[in-house]
Parts: structure tokens; C-alpha cells; sequence
């Protein structure tokens, strides 16, 4: 069976607020999930997502993110000591669509959960994609938007710089829903 990742509605509302807050740039932070929830849960995992500040500068700020390797780090050994692990990375395309760029397959980690979060809209101001993002080519009429309006989440495959993106299940979290 294949893994689906799930967000919690509190989740994905800090992510969108931290989104929204940070537009025209990019946001971004990492996603851990806890190790006894994978066992008990099988194929489901929870994600919880970490803000950091981005650290690319001037005009790279609206197209790329930069974590600082420190923060990394302490959020790895925070994590350690908590029963939880690092699993991914999450961040916005302030002028774009929720699916990976050239440039976040050059910076790509093998096995990692990319969730990136689209703030593109189309001219209509129908949402771009929306949660069912997946591979999107000749999109035309898109306009920034200043808000969150899709997801969309990979895993990275096949080695630093010269891999692919595979599209994972990413949930949000339903009245149903029970942790």
C-alpha cells in the first residue's frame, strides 16, 4: 500500500498563515512526524511543519529558499530527543503552482517529502491545481495571488541534482479523521 501523508487542519492553517505573511517571498521550513505514530498508524503519517526564516537574499527571496544548516540541525536533534524524525521540507511558490521547479530538483535530497504550497491563481481567480495538484504543463492565464490556493507533495528520488519528483498523497485532515 502506498504512504499518505496527512496535514492536520492546524497544520496547514500555520502553514498557509506563514505563506500568505511572507509573500511576494518564499516561506519555508521542514515537516517531522512522530516514530510511534508510524508504526501504529502503518501507512499513514501525520506531518507537523517547522517554519525557519529564509535565508536566501535580494531577489532570490520571491523564487528560492535557502534553511540554514544550523537551523537544520537543531531542529534534527530536537526532533531526536522528542521520539520524531525530519521526513521533508516545505515551502511556497509565491508566484506560482504547487509542483517542483528546475531549481528545487537541483537542491533535492533523495527520500525527502517536498510539500510545496502554490499561491497562483488563473485570470478567473479559479485556484491553480488546488489540493489535487499534480503535474501541470501549458498552464496559461495565471496571475500571482497572494494566497494559498493548492498543495502539492512529492518525494525525491534518484540521486543529488540529477533526479525526479514522484507525486505523494497529501491529506488534509477531515471531521473524520481521529490521531
Amino acid at each position: 500500500m502506498d504512504q499518505v501523508w496527512k496535514i492536520s487542519m492546524q497544520t496547514w492553517r500555520v502553514l498557509k498563515r506563514e505563506a500568505e505573511q511572507c509573500w511576494p517571498n518564499e516561506a519555508c521550513g521542514l515537516l517531522v512526524t512522530t516514530l510511534d505514530q508510524e508504526i501504529a498508524c502503518g501507512n499513514v503519517r501525520w506531518l507537523e511543519a517547522i517554519s525557519v526564516e529564509n535565508r536566501a537574499t535580494g531577489a532570490r527571496l520571491s523564487s528560492w529558499y535557502e534553511i540554514d544548516p544550523r537551523d537544520w540541525m537543531r531542529i534534527e536533534r530536537d526532533a531526536d530527543t522528542s521520539g520524531r524524525r525530519v521526513v521533508g521540507v516545505w515551502h511556497s511558490h509565491p508566484n506560482g503552482d504547487p509542483i517542483p521547479s528546475r531549481a528545487d530538483g537541483e537542491h533535492a535530497f533523495p527520500g525527502l517529502v517536498y510539500l510545496i504550497l502554490g499561491m497562483a491563481q488563473r485570470e478567473s481567480g479559479e485556484a491553480l491545481a488546488g489540493s489535487e495538484a499534480r503535474w501541470v504543463e501549458g498552464l496559461s492565464g495565471i496571475k500571482p495571488g497572494g494566497r494559498v490556493t493548492g498543495h502539492g507533495a512529492w518525494v525525491y528520488h534518484e540521486g543529488h541534482g540529477a533526479g525526479r519528483f514522484e507525486p505523494v498523497a497529501c491529506e488534509l485532515e477531515s471531521q473524520d479523521d481521529s490521531r
